[in-house]
């Protein structure tokens, strides 16, 4: 054997005397080199084992904000095709004015048959015009728009139609509301005027 070398323990060839680890078969030499490469490779799999919970985590934040992102798009699709159909869906002038003209007629009607002594001179003289006489109800709706102006407001999502006449305010009384659609008239015997100025006066005096 040369100076300066020795047999390995593990597999009998020969190593350096200074030799760490075999370079025949690998094995550690000596207790504390085995130890110190142990804690080595150890040091290096936690290291590894770190980077891949980092780079783990990296990718689960990517794939979350990536479906936020998509989550946001659908939202903002679905909300865009509902203000669209709520846009193209709203009720025509005509169909508006229609529905208080009719809500119109039926308040007349629901009033007439409550008629009694208490629903006051004004009513009492009305009711006597309008049905005493067998006024038809195309009269009616004459009498109405004499004294009556209709106007419907157009929003981006609705409609809106107003009543206007000598008891109501600039703005009007609201009596309609239109959307997907679809019209809701709510007429109130107090939103409208069928007698005009001259008549109420020869009736109240």
């Amino acid at each position: 054997m040369e100076s300066g070398y020795r047999k390995c323990p593990y597999c009998g060839e020969e190593v350096k005397i200074g030799a760490k680890k075999c370079k025949h078969c690998g094995e550690w030499l000596s207790v504390e080199a085995q130890k110190a490469a142990e804690q080595k490779e150890q040091a290096k799999r936690e290291a590894e084992k770190a980077e891949a919970k980092q780079q783990q985590a990296k990718e689960e934040r990517k794939g979350l904000m990536a479906l936020m992102g998509c989550g946001l798009v659908f939202l903002g699709v679905l909300i865009g095709g509902v203000l669209l159909l709520l846009h193209f869906t709203i009720p025509s002038d005509e169909r508006m004015e229609n529905a208080i003209v009719e809500d119109m007629q039926t308040c007349v009607a629901d009033k007439t048959q409550a008629y009694s002594g208490f629903l006051g001179q004004e009513a009492s003289a009305l009711v006597s015009l309008l049905f005493d006489t067998g006024l038809p109800a195309q009269e009616i709706i004459g009498q109405f728009y004499k004294n009556n102006r209709i106007t419907i407001e157009q929003k981006w999502l609705w409609s809106v139609g107003r009543i206007h006449n000598r008891n109501t305010a600039r703005e009007g009384t609201t009596v309609c509301f239109g959307i997907l659609g679809m019209v809701f008239p709510s007429v109130a015997w107090e939103d409208f005027v069928l007698l005009d100025e001259d008549s109420k006066n020869e009736l109240t005096n």
